[in-house]
């Protein structure tokens, strides 16, 4: 997996306007992390199955009151993309 990255040493409104402002391609995720603001294309067919994998391995042997998520999604209540 790969990704881009633009912008060093923006401040926070120039940040957030950029990502409102991104036209994210479908799967793709873009988010403000410390260097500014990196986009990540989705998993590839290799890392998915490689994930299912170890997913099914794990379902297999951890306690019934242990949860096995591949994915957890986080929303900022506030702010949208424009």
């Amino acid at each position: 997996m790969s990704s881009a990255m633009v912008g060093y040493g923006w401040e926070w409104e120039a940040l957030l306007r950029t990502w409102q402002q991104l036209d994210v391609p479908e799967g793709w995720r873009a988010e403000i992390t410390e260097g500014g603001v990196t986009m990540t294309p989705p998993p590839g067919n290799g890392h998915n199955k490689i994930a299912n994998r170890i997913d099914r391995a794990l379902h297999r042997t951890v306690p019934d009151d242990w949860a096995v998520l591949q994915e957890l999604g986080i929303a900022i209540r506030g702010l949208s993309r424009l």
